[in-house]
């Protein structure tokens, strides 16, 4: 029997991001950020689907060098991932809803055939309701940067006033990830994929 590390669980708290410019500590007038409140709490996960088959391996002692062989025989639909030279990953994605995405990722070193650690993660940026909020959030932001590019074309990435006007424009018309976040009901729905783009410029199309 596998017995996991009670996790870190973050969440995000029914409190409206505030957005401040503490130009006397900053020391520029131009800067703004905002507190976003996050709750972390050490407790144990749910487990659902292939996540109790993982953690339990029938007659394995509580040290039993787990291979990838052994993991992929247990769940199937595990996935490997490389994560940097040396290292990678066999990852399974349980449990999807509103509130949270659930990971079980089992790490592993080249060259050790055993894994080193085992986590279990619940996020809720992983989430339904998150991702619908940063899908709207993104959405409303390609409208306010095309309208703020027709204004200033020659926008670059080292131009930070520049960056910052952009930035207060898209937070003005579409609020925040976070805020937006805080008014997005529960409806167990999906957000549509984002494309992938590589942007030269702020205002590249």
């Amino acid at each position: 029997m596998v017995s996991p590390t009670p996790i870190g669980q973050r969440a995000h708290l029914d409190v409206p991001a505030v957005t401040i410019n503490p130009a006397t500590v900053t020391g520029d007038p131009e800067l703004t950020y905002q507190i976003i409140h996050f709750v972390y709490c050490s407790e144990w996960p749910r487990l659902h689907d292939g996540m109790q088959a993982a953690l339990t391996f029938n007659g394995l002692p509580a040290f039993t060098c787990l291979t990838p062989s052994n993991i992929r025989s247990a769940i199937p639909e595990a996935e490997f991932v490389m994560a940097t030279d040396g290292v990678y990953l066999v990852q399974y994605k349980g449990r999807l809803d509103d509130d949270s995405g659930t990971t079980l990722t089992f790490n592993f070193r080249a060259g050790v055939e055993c894994a080193l650690a085992a986590d279990i993660t619940q996020d809720q940026e992983k989430g339904l309701r998150y991702r619908r909020a940063q899908y709207k959030y993104q959405t409303c932001r390609e409208v306010t940067d095309r309208e703020f590019c027709a204004v200033h074309p020659d926008v670059a990435w080292g131009d930070r006033k520049m960056l910052g006007e952009m930035e207060v424009a898209a937070t003005k018309k579409c609020g925040t990830v976070d805020s937006i976040y805080l008014d997005e009901p529960a409806t167990g729905v999906a957000p549509p994929l984002l494309p992938r783009r590589i942007r030269r410029s702020p205002c590249d199309e």
